[in-house]
């Protein structure tokens, strides 16, 4: 019909107009063109500028008729009309502009027609409010293209970064959708392809079917790649090829019947995209549950859809505001939310797939390092005690290594030193024998030099553990393996106490013997055929005693502008022959922890002494003035090396075996422990555990079996 032939049919007639309701506007589908009539009345006193809007931007043609006297204007619009044709000034997304004056009434025809759905909402706004529509539903749409161009840029990178080509699949099906979203909205006709006629009345139908392609392509390779059981495989690889036919029919044959035979396959796809999320759950795929969600989301609204598009939408749905459901911002949104949920829940599955992967290798790489360290320690027979501890306490860091390493080089030394003062009055028969002890000692020598280069770049100070200490017992120790040290360069050494000392302070007694020794040690390396002395001074203050240590020599002497290194790990003023330069840097780092400071005073050729302070709390008022006749005196002879232990009352012998298995197996720090546990234990046994542990300061584990083994009849 032409304008004039509509404004001559009747009113309120069956042959003609009749009065449009809510329920007549959800049009459907129809090949017909469809008339709307309608009076718009200014009832007020001023001009007012409107907007009318028909309520749905994809229409394929919009013709505008507006009464003005006795003739027509006519504007048009649509998907069918280049936008070069329509009248920009009088339309902004297909919203005529109208002036109305004061009591002013017009008269309006609107001819519509459209391959999809036509579900109508006709209504007028003022100029403002309609421009306020029209920006807030921009920054809902731009939300949305926003977060979906986000989608397909983060899918990208995940599927080439990781790669993979399930995810590549969902970037292109999240570019697919923006444009499809983005059709429906009105926004590629105004920005993409304002002049293609045929193209942007087809390309809503193209690109939505082509997007629900897509998606079971994606779910597709994902159950491949996961490698899930899918029973009803080959239904949805039939879905998936119809929903790329229908799309190829809306480019290539009449859209209409395109568009019609789509919301079959729509509603079949939104039926179908629940039973594949719940097969994918039930076979416990990743992200099953989040499949499940999305999978009612697409029935939801494909439902939603199909009853719009057939003209059947309930008025409450239009009620709260879902009326539109193909353009609506919340659905739209809503579902882009949940997808983005998915796509999170598999970022982060796959990031927990890398983590494992990673865990495992490293795990792997720790256990061939352990195989290795073991088949390391049955090749090397004289570091398996060591390296047997090291396995046992493997929290300790290896700066513990360089330390033992260090202090073991004084007792074996003092082996070769006494191998050496045998050599003179041995039989043919015995100097072989003392020489293979001397061969394998200085082999012992040789692996604690390599102990102390592996543990080159990890020392760190030790630790203290102070306890009730017997001052006479620390001094008789020192005495006895400073005599051996100092022997081995026909060296004298002298103790001298200056004070009393109290009898029993709070310290870590290990640990200052081993200050002491490794100073004495320093000593006796850099002396020949002098004089060392350890001089002690105790004197009481506020804070319980303090006492004062200084180990002088008659040696080489150290020139002051080489002082500065000499406390430095792996430091040596002069090179030495199986040294490594730890002495001074471990006995600084203990005097340090014990809140001291160690001192030296040297010159070149006027010997060296060094000096430190510490401050101790005593227990009780007892006081020794501890003395020795002992000067130059030798090591006890090997008849007498049982003697004390022989008289000394012994603890039980049930216990006393256990000491024997650990003194066999070399097991240092086990013994300690045990003099520990059993100190307490038994304490009316002291003496025994101090013999015990004399022995092991000197590592005379032979002696300790043979203590645990007496049989005195106790």
């Amino acid at each position: 019909m032409t304008i004039d032939q509509a404004a001559r049919l009747p009113l309120d007639d069956p042959n003609g107009f009749r009065p449009a309701t809510a329920k007549d506007l959800q049009i459907g589908y129809s090949r017909s063109a469809w008339w709307l009539s309608m009076d718009i009345v200014n009832d007020q006193a001023e001009r007012h500028s409107l907007r009318l809007w028909p309520g749905t931007p994809t229409l394929a043609r919009l013709d505008y008729y507006v009464e003005r006297g006795t003739a027509w204007s006519h504007i048009a619009t649509g998907q069918k009309i280049p936008l070069s044709e329509q009248d920009q000034e009088s339309l902004h997304r297909q919203a005529l502009a109208l002036s109305l004056g004061p009591g002013e009434r017009i008269r309006i025809f609107m001819r519509l027609e459209s391959s999809s759905a036509i579900n109508l909402k006709p209504r007028v706004y003022s100029e403002a409010a309609f421009l306020n529509v029209v920006d807030r539903t921009t920054l809902w749409d731009g939300i949305l293209f926003g977060g979906l161009l986000a989608l397909a840029w983060s899918a990208l990178l995940i599927g080439v970064l990781s790669p993979s080509f399930r995810f590549l699949v969902l970037s292109a099906l999240c570019v697919v959708i923006t444009l499809y979203e983005a059709t429906i909205r009105n926004y590629t006709k105004l920005h993409l392809w304002p002049e293609a006629i045929e193209w942007a009345h087809r390309s809503a139908f193209v690109l939505g079917h082509l997007s629900l392609f897509m998606f079971m392509a994606f779910v597709l390779i994902m159950a491949r790649s996961e490698k899930i059981h899918w029973p009803a495989r080959p239904y949805y690889i039939a879905l998936a090829v119809l929903e790329l036919a229908v799309a190829a029919a809306a480019l290539l044959l009449d859209p209409y019947f395109a568009a019609y035979f789509g919301l079959i396959t729509s509603l079949l796809f939104g039926i179908s995209m629940p039973v594949a999320a719940f097969l994918l759950l039930k076979n416990a795929a990743p992200t099953g549950r989040l499949m499940l969600l999305t999978g009612l989301f697409i029935l939801f609204h494909s439902s939603l859809r199909a009853v719009e598009r057939l003209g059947f939408l309930p008025q409450f749905i239009v009620d709260i505001g879902l009326g539109n459901p193909g353009t609506n911002p919340i659905i739209a949104l809503g579902g882009l939310a949940t997808n983005l949920a998915v796509l999170t829940a598999w970022i982060v599955l796959i990031g927990k797939q890398r983590q494992a992967a990673q865990d495992t290798l490293i795990d792997w790489q720790a256990r061939e390092q352990e195989r290795l360290k073991e088949q390391i320690a049955l090749k090397t027979t004289e570091l398996n005690k060591a390296l047997q501890y090291a396995e046992e306490k493997s929290r300790q860091k290896t700066e513990t290594l360089g330390y033992i390493g260090h202090d073991l080089r004084a007792p074996t030394a003092t082996i070769v030193g006494y191998t050496r003062l045998l050599g003179d009055v041995l039989t043919a028969e015995q100097d072989r024998n003392v020489k293979a002890i001397e061969r394998s000692a200085q082999y012992q020598l040789k692996l604690i030099d390599e102990l102390l280069e592996y543990a080159k770049n990890e020392l760190k100070p030790l630790e203290l553990k102070p306890s009730p200490t017997d001052m006479e017992q620390i001094l008789d120790d020192v005495l006895q393996c400073a005599l051996s040290l100092c022997s081995l360069q026909n060296n004298q050494f002298e103790m001298d106490v200056q004070s009393a000392i109290p009898a029993t302070t709070i310290l870590d007694s290990q640990r200052l013997q081993q200050v002491l020794l490794n100073l004495i040690s320093n000593a006796a390396k850099f002396t020949r055929n002098g004089h060392i002395r350890l001089a002690v001074h105790a004197a009481r203050d506020q804070a319980g005693w303090s006492l004062a240590f200084s180990v002088s020599d008659t040696g080489r002497g150290i020139d002051p502008a080489k002082q500065s290194i000499i406390f430095s790990a792996f430091e040596q003023e002069a090179i030495h022959q199986g040294s490594a330069g730890l002495g001074l840097y471990i006995a600084q780092s203990i005097v340090e922890n014990m809140d001291g400071k160690l001192t030296v005073k040297s010159a070149a050729g006027m010997g060296s002494q060094f000096s430190f302070q510490i401050h101790v709390e005593a227990i009780g008022d007892q006081t020794i003035c501890w003395s020795t006749p002992l000067e130059n005196a030798a090591p006890p002879a090997a008849s007498d090396k049982f003697r004390i232990a022989d008289q000394t009352p012994m603890p039980p012998a049930e216990i006393r075996v256990d000491l024997a298995k650990l003194a066999r197996d070399g097991q240092l720090t086990d013994i300690e422990d045990w003099l520990r546990i059993q100190g307490k234990a038994y304490p009316g046994y002291a003496s025994f555990f101090n013999e015990v542990r004399n022995a092991l300061y000197v590592l005379d584990l032979e002696q300790i079996e043979s203590m645990a083994l007496a049989d005195t009849g106790h």
